[in-house]
Parts: C-alpha cells; sequence; structure tokens
C-alpha cells in the first residue's frame, strides 16, 4: 500500500537491492537460512512468544555483519512496562541497544516507539 499510496515515502523499497519479506516472524525464524541487513518486527507486544532469549539468538545469527534489528516498541507515555522488558530482553543478546520514536498522529499516543539492536558496539 506504500507504493501505491505513499511513492515519496517508500522510494527505497523501488531499489533492486531491496526484499521485502511479509510474513508470521516464528515461520521466517524457524525455516530461514537467509542473512539480512535489517529485519523488523512489527509485532508491538511480542514479549510472550517471540522474545525468548533462543529466537533472539535466531534472529542474531540472521543478521548479516553490522546488521540492525528494529521492533515496534510501544510508547513510553503507555507502556513503559513492556518498553523496558523488550530493552532487557534485547540487551541480552544484542551489544547496542537504543529505543527511539517518531510521532505519529493516529496512534494513541501520538508517538510511538523502535528498539534498535544491533551486535556491533556503538552502531
Amino acid at each position: 500500500m506504500s507504493k501505491q499510496y505513499f511513492p515519496h515515502t517508500s522510494a527505497a523499497l523501488f531499489d533492486p537491492r531491496v526484499s521485502v519479506r511479509i510474513e508470521d516472524e516464528s515461520e521466517l525464524f524457524e525455516d530461514d537460512t537467509s542473512t539480512y541487513d535489517v529485519i523488523v518486527i512489527c509485532h508491538p507486544i511480542a514479549l510472550d512468544s517471540t522474545f525468548q532469549r533462543e529466537k533472539l539468538e535466531r534472529v542474531r545469527s540472521m543478521l548479516n555483519p553490522g546488521g540492525i534489528l528494529s521492533v515496534q516498541a510501544g510508547s513510553l507515555w503507555l507502556n513503559m512496562n513492556i518498553v523496558r522488558a523488550l530493552r532487557t530482553a534485547l540487551a541480552s543478546t544484542f551489544t547496542t541497544v537504543e529505543y527511539a520514536f517518531t510521532t505519529l498522529p493516529t496512534h494513541p499516543s501520538g508517538q510511538v516507539g523502535i528498539m534498535l539492536a544491533c551486535v556491533e558496539q556503538g552502531r
């Protein structure tokens, strides 16, 4: 939909080096032998199943050197417990973990968080 309705913000999706896969992350984690520069997980409350240590280690192994994991992390204003728990879980497997946020008028708090994780120190 982004390509169709927001071509000016989705220009990178037209780059021939970009491959987008949309599927349940549990299937991706179990069956994929590929490696990626970026893995994006858009599951706002994924702590119950996705972020078990074994799965985090699997995601880490799927990243190319310098690769980044991006996880929707919820809002500091509404979900601080989720933000803390997610940061703790990611820090158990990744060297660098940082929280970022962006404004999103359609989100209940007007802001949505993104947790970024990388194996490389300071990246």
